[in-house]
């Protein structure tokens, strides 16, 4: 779980280098994407339950420490510490807005049907394929991706391009 990979890297938006964990959420986001993974996926219980209600956020150089790793503590209320089998444990001392500046209210930009209905149907897409795709046709600010359908494949067309190079990607099926 590389949350770190999408953290900004602009100084001028110093909460946006960092990762938010909440009790439910760890959050990071570059605005341009926004990564979130329960908290459960990455902490135990007894971790998650001494978490501060306003949560805290850490570097993303912290954030790599803790891949991987099962053996998480609370060392104080603003240190964890990881043990490690091979090597030296490591202390970590988490951060809070009140330091770095206010992490964004990612939650107020999900659309509010998101909640509140089903979901249209879901396409799968091999975002790797993406990638080499995007490269392929000479893309180098981004990807349109049009949809048509379940079971159709998906245009892919280059963002703000005089070129009229695409490619299709074919859906994976997901259940």
């Amino acid at each position: 779980m590389d949350l770190h990979l999408i953290t900004s890297k602009d100084d001028l938006r110093p909460p946006l280098k960092y990762i938010k964990v909440t009790k439910e959420n760890c959050v990071a986001t570059n605005a341009h994407v926004i990564g979130v993974i329960p908290t459960t996926d990455i902490f135990s219980d007894e971790f998650i339950e001494k978490v501060p209600e306003e949560g805290f956020i850490l570097h993303p150089e912290d954030w790599k420490k803790l891949k991987n790793n099962t053996d998480i503590v609370w060392k104080s209320n603003d240190v964890i510490k990881i043990s490690y089998s091979k090597k030296r444990d490591a202390l970590i001392e988490i951060e809070s807005e009140s330091n770095i500046g206010k992490f964004p209210n990612w939650e107020a930009i999900l659309p509010s049907e998101y909640a509140e209905t089903q979901p249209l149907p879901s396409i799968g897409i091999n975002m790797k394929l993406a990638y080499d795709l995007q490269k392929a046709i000479g893309s180098d600010k981004g990807l349109k991706l049009d949809f048509y359908g379940v079971a159709k494949g998906v245009v892919v067309k280059p963002i703000r391009s005089t070129s009229k190079a695409y490619g299709l990607i074919m859906p994976i099926i997901t259940s």
